[in-house]
């Protein structure tokens, strides 16, 4: 805290400025554990080529689309606000993904550091030689 004392125009009084300058940090979050970002739905499934055809003959894309509107027709309210109705859409969505795309693995694969490692070393190579 940085405090000052600023004397004013000479006007037959006895008043003064005060300025106070005052430095405020956000306090330390120690102790709480990081904010989780949920599941990650293996989304790969949707936009991959319909070769990969589920073991009854449908592909990932029609199952989660057929999933996803039966629980939302089921349990859609017909009267109710648009809060109301998008928890049951976003339900709906979330459940019918979990079933039919499953979790995606978070480890990348094996080789990405090396092409990336061989990518950068092309990308210098390149621009030493222009």
């Amino acid at each position: 805290m940085d405090v000052a004392v600023k004397r004013g125009a000479e006007c037959n009084t006895d008043h003064q400025l005060l300025c106070v300058k005052i430095r405020m940090s956000a306090p330390c979050q120690r102790g709480k554990a990081p904010l989780s970002r949920g599941k990650r739905f293996d989304v790969s499934k949707l936009t991959r080529n319909e070769t990969a055809v589920k073991q009854h003959g449908s592909s990932w894309r029609e199952e989660f689309q057929q999933q996803a509107g039966e629980r939302a027709s089921k349990n859609w309210p017909e009267e109710g606000t648009a809060e109301d109705k998008w928890e049951v859409l976003q339900s709906a969505l979330l459940e019918s993904a979990e079933t039919v795309l499953g979790t995606e693995s978070r480890h990348q694969p094996t080789g990405l550091c090396y092409s990336f490692r061989a990518a950068t070393e092309k990308t210098a190579q390149t621009t030493q030689d222009g």
